[in-house]
């Protein structure tokens, strides 16, 4: 699969040092000797992509891919490319993101690897999916190998996880309900939790585009609060657009609930803001799917534009020339049309439906 460290096997207990040299050492010996260190740079820089440290990711990912060698196992090279091209997808680097792919493959015709292209070309789908494209959703679904009934097999886990999205961009909600219901089941039986995790996430979004608020809202924290030991963030910042309401309420419920610790905030602000900045590359899996447009007056439409900029409503009292009572009243009215209560949300709804850029 594309990832290595969600790929023969589930290595998210390695962000336990002490768990590493006992568990990489188990694996190792199953592998030629020249996988070892490709193979063990690759699983840290992972890992590391997991909890959001791209930098230090992107630099393991080169350690390793100096480390391949003619004989080095072609998926774990395979793996070691990718992880390049994904990291430097999530830092914004899309020359350095679109050399990797070319590297892959270029890398898979050199090794006459061709097995690997249904992975690669799963990847590829997925980025087309982030902006919600019907176009690139039922291109990936007309494939003659998508099939509905190889949801039990581990190497299809990521390519039943692109059609998932595709059947959500689509709004094939009964569709993607279904297919997300048999990733998780097979999951559970494998014991891999960053795919049980991922299925929920999106299963959380389908729930929320069909209005059930409340149901959506518990299934994220309750994926949350199981990516918290491990500090995984991307699980759920990855979905950028989509989710960022959905994290909003779990946001607010566990910032007023005093069961929740300092960490468990903390950790979940970081999620909110890398969601946030995904949000601002790409237009989200549900972006095809937006409600009625919310129609602002010119005022409220400035307000919104002075507030997503920061000012506060002295400032915009100034700036619009309007006294702070009106101010007020248009801001009211504005988060009653959004739906919203609080000034971040206003911003986050706003973008949703495109009212802000």
């Amino acid at each position: 699969m594309p990832f290595i460290h969600r790929s023969g096997r589930d290595f998210y207990e390695l962000v336990d040092p002490a768990t590493y040299d006992l568990v990489v050492g188990e694996v190792n010996d199953k592998l030629l000797k020249e996988n070892s260190e490709c193979l063990s740079l690759a699983i840290r820089a992972g890992l590391r992509m997991e909890q959001n440290e791209l930098s230090g990711a992107a630099e393991i990912f080169l350690q390793a891919r100096t480390a391949l060698k003619e004989t080095t196992n072609h998926e774990v090279g395979f793996g070691i490319l990718l992880g390049q091209a994904n990291t430097a997808l999530l830092q914004g680097d899309n020359d350095g993101h679109a050399a990797y792919l070319l590297e892959t493959k270029s890398y898979i015709e050199a090794n006459h690897a061709h097995y690997l292209l249904r992975n690669l070309w799963a990847y590829e789908a997925r980025c087309g999916l982030l902006d919600g494209s019907k176009q690139v959703a039922e291109a990936w679904l007309d494939n003659y190998f998508i099939s509905t009934s190889s949801f039990g097999e581990l190497y299809k886990m990521y390519q039943n996880f692109t059609t998932a999205r595709a059947y959500i961009v689509l709004g094939e909600h009964h569709a993607a309900l279904n297919a997300l219901r048999a990733i998780a089941e097979t999951s559970v039986s494998m014991r891999r939790p960053l795919d049980i995790a991922e299925a929920n996430v999106l299963k959380s979004i389908v729930h929320w585009v069909l209005g059930k608020k409340k149901e959506a809202s518990a299934i994220l924290k309750d994926v949350l609060l199981s990516l918290r030991p491990y500090d995984f963030t991307r699980i759920i910042a990855d979905e950028g657009k989509a989710v960022l309401p959905i994290l909003s309420a779990v946001k607010r419920q566990i910032d007023k609930s005093a069961d929740s610790d300092e960490a468990t905030r903390r950790f979940t602000q970081e999620i909110y803001v890398s969601a946030y900045e995904q949000s601002k590359r790409f237009s989200g899996i549900t972006s095809s799917l937006l409600p009625s447009a919310v129609k602002l007056s010119k005022q409220q439409t400035l307000i919104l534009e002075y507030l997503a900029k920061g000012y506060t409503n002295a400032q915009i009292v100034e700036l619009a020339g309007i006294s702070l009572n009106t101010v007020r009243y248009h801001t009211k009215i504005l988060y009653q049309k959004l739906e919203v209560t609080n000034m971040m949300d206003a911003i986050v709804r706003a973008k949703e439906l495109r009212l802000l850029r």
